[in-house]
């Protein structure tokens, strides 16, 4: 069986049996870019077929797996039962919930981090499968998206767009699927823009706090002074405008110190991606090397073998600078 570290790794070769009949495959795409997935082999009938289907959650890719299995036991060709819904289930009784997760796998297959899913399906399971989670999705039409959503509107505004698109998405998916044979009843256009009031009107945005230009300069300056590798951390971050968690999981091993370019495997796009390293981000890297001996550049103190943690460079801004982020 394959390890939790192995399953999260998606740029690295392996192909290793995990359950019966299921091998977790990564490897390289045609076209450079790293690719994972599941390779389901059986046989039925006398002759030799191939499933694949995309990660999940480990948990849930197994389960997938196992389901196969009864079907092969029970003498059914899986790739017969490989269905988003029961088809087998009249259309009237398939509730809202069922939909909206079957929605959100096929969505979150379509995203570069397997984890992403999680934060459209707490909002979900926190706001709106209490509502109408058991509901007959056919049942459901305009009215009851408004009685849902306009308590959040004027309250929880960002939250409430955020819920609206995933339920757009969910009808939207049981209208492609023929369970849902109405429209979706949650486009805004000629439809609840006359119901709700328009969001910057009731959200104004605000700005994340920010340091004037003129400022940086000397504040450099002074993180320059400063002798920890959280500091050269904030510095590296500031000079190549790098997502923080990129830069917090560099390793040595991507740098090429001769022609000082820094090799990035796996963006959050999931392409891979190379940065010229400067002479001041150079030199900052240059200072970051210390005794632990660690592959990771920008490593933690207690455990060298790790990355900082996502809120290093926010916490050293307000404990040592007294920001306020």
């Amino acid at each position: 069986m394959i390890t939790a570290s192995q399953y999260k790794t998606r740029n690295k070769k392996i192909r290793k049996l995990d359950t019966p009949n299921c091998t977790w495959i990564v490897e390289k795409a045609k076209s450079g870019n790293w690719r994972a997935y599941w390779l389901f082999r059986y046989q039925i009938n006398g002759k030799n077929r191939e499933l694949t289907f995309l990660p999940e959650t480990l948990d849930e890719d197994r389960q997938k797996a196992q389901e196969w299995r009864k079907l092969l036991k029970a003498g059914i060709d899986p790739k017969e039962g490989k269905l988003k819904l029961e088809r087998s289930r009249k259309r009237d009784e398939i509730t809202f919930e069922e939909v909206a997760r079957a929605a959100l796998k096929i969505k979150a297959r379509n995203h570069s981090n397997h984890r992403w899913a999680s934060k459209p399906l707490r909002s979900l399971e926190n706001h709106v499968f209490p509502k109408i989670g058991d509901q007959k999705i056919t049942n459901l039409d305009r009215d009851d998206v408004i009685d849902l959503i306009e308590p959040l509107w004027q309250s929880m505004n960002p939250t409430a767009q955020k819920i609206l698109t995933y339920l757009s998405w969910s009808f939207g998916y049981a209208i492609s699927e023929g369970i849902y044979t109405k429209s979706n009843p949650t486009t805004w256009k000629g439809n609840l823009e006359y119901k709700l009031p328009q969001a910057s009107k009731i959200h104004a945005k605000r700005h994340q706090p920010a340091m004037d230009y003129n400022d940086l300069p000397n504040f450099f300056a002074q993180l320059n002074s400063h002798e920890s590798l959280t500091a050269r951390f904030v510095q590296f971050c500031i000079l190549s405008g790098i997502r923080n968690g990129t830069v917090r999981t560099m390793r040595w091993d991507d740098i090429d110190r001769k022609t000082k370019v820094w090799h990035i495997p796996v963006t959050k796009n999931g392409k891979p991606f190379s940065v010229p390293l400067t002479t001041q981000m150079f030199e900052v890297l240059e200072r970051s090397v210390d005794k632990s001996g660690s592959k990771v550049v920008f490593h933690q103190a207690r455990d060298p073998s790790k990355p900082m943690s996502e809120n290093a460079g926010t916490i050293h801004l307000k404990k040592v600078w007294g920001f306020v982020t």
